[in-house]
């Protein structure tokens, strides 16, 4: 009997860690965290792309630090887009200036400050922040 029993738990273990791998992997709970990324609506016609930032931020549960310099007006109209796809089109006709999204927080800097900004970043050795800017186009120092 204790030899059937070695069995049982030698050989069922790792069958009961594999289906809990296989099936635990793809529950409901990581498919509703997935499904939980903030979608943004927006719809302005020649509005202060400061406001139309904030707007963007506050959908997404983010705070904002937009640059003083960055004045304009944009016209968007946007239903069910991802915090990334609304602020790269608020920003299209602001060449000069980048939406930088790190951890909970955007931050909407002039180029020309970005490179201060990466400074800051690498004294603080912080790969995932050049990895999140690095896919939106801005390269490390």
């Amino acid at each position: 009997m204790y030899r059937a029993c070695f069995f049982c738990i030698r050989m069922g273990l790792p069958l009961l860690l594999t289906a809990f791998l296989i099936y635990g992997a793809s529950s409901p709970a990581s498919a509703q965290q997935q499904s939980e990324a903030p979608k943004i609506s927006v719809s302005y016609q020649n509005a202060d792309i400061r406001a139309v930032l904030q707007d963007i931020a506050d959908q997404a549960g983010q705070t904002i630090e937009i640059s003083k310099a960055l004045n304009g007006r944009v016209s968007l109209n946007l239903t069910n887009a991802s915090l990334d796809q609304a602020l790269t089109q608020a920003m299209k006709g602001f060449k000069n200036f980048r939406a930088i999204t790190m951890g909970n927080k955007i931050s909407v800097l002039p180029i020309a400050s970005q490179s201060s900004q990466n400074e800051k970043m690498k004294k603080l050795g912080n790969t995932d922040v050049y990895r999140s800017m690095e896919s939106i186009g801005v390269t490390k120092p």
